[in-house]
């Protein structure tokens, strides 16, 4: 266990341990910025000042570091400030949350008005499953029946090329069903 006072010997202890690269740069700025120190200590930071005689910074089986003197008042410091700023964003940004929050309220009143059975799953994207019986589909039209399967293609010949087709010739006017009398 190792207890550093300065930026420099936290450098020392980090060049010291057995780790990557980058896992040594990250535990630097988490330690100097404070971040696991202001997501540990939040309320204390809000509310009190509060004086800290010592913080333990610990990677389970890899190593433990002590925290103290001015390395710890400048976490602390950096900490304060990061979640204070935090606290004042949203607090700013809480009329427009409720404003949201109404119109999150009004959808899903709106979506029980028109009978959505399961509200906040398909209106809030516009569209409806009528198939499962949907707020406009008439309870004895077979709504949530089972879709009609469509005809199956038929496979292709062995050989690979596609089927010849069939051609029946038309009966004349069978297509418009107007009868003809042969006068051209």
């Amino acid at each position: 266990m190792t207890t550093v006072t300065t930026r420099q010997e936290l450098i020392d202890a980090l060049s010291a341990a057995d780790l990557e690269r980058w896992t040594k740069r990250s535990i630097y700025h988490d330690v100097t910025s404070g971040y696991t120190f202001g997501a540990a200590n939040h309320d204390d930071l809000l509310t009190r000042k509060r004086k800290y005689a010592l913080y333990t910074y610990t990677m389970p089986d890899v190593f433990t570091i002590n925290i103290d003197g001015e390395l710890l008042q400048a976490m602390v410091k950096n900490a304060q400030q990061r979640v204070r700023a935090v606290n004042k964003r949203e607090s700013a940004y809480a009329p427009v949350r409720d404003i949201q929050d109404r119109k999150v309220a009004a959808n899903q009143q709106s979506h029980a008005r028109v009978g959505d059975e399961r509200p906040n799953t398909l209106a809030e994207y516009g569209w409806v499953d009528y198939l499962a019986g949907g707020p406009s589909a008439d309870r004895g039209d077979g709504a949530g029946d089972p879709v009609a399967q469509a005809s199956q293609r038929r496979s292709r010949p062995s050989s690979g090329q596609p089927p010849a087709r069939q051609q029946t010739p038309d009966a004349p006017g069978s297509a418009t069903g107007a009868v003809t009398t042969g006068l051209v």
